[in-house]
């Protein structure tokens, strides 16, 4: 997949999941993969898993934060 598909798949599922981020349940915040149907998710799991990106280590970080309550990232 190339960077540019992925984002374009990618970007929507961020908005939607910092739209729900302040629903906690029960230590599991969505992450962006959550809003995907299951085939597009099976590959942008396997992209995330070939390429790292820093802007997507931050991402990981932040619904992590926000999954187990910490005030900040």
């Amino acid at each position: 997949m190339e960077k540019k598909d992925f984002y374009t798949i990618y970007i929507p599922a961020l908005e939607k999941a910092f739209q729900n981020d302040s629903i906690n349940l029960g230590f599991y915040v969505k992450s962006p993969e959550d809003y995907l149907d299951d085939e597009v998710a099976s590959q942008i799991d396997q992209h995330l898993e070939e390429h790292e990106d820093e802007f997507l280590e931050k991402t990981a970080c932040y619904f992590d934060a926000k999954s187990h309550g910490f005030p900040s990232v």
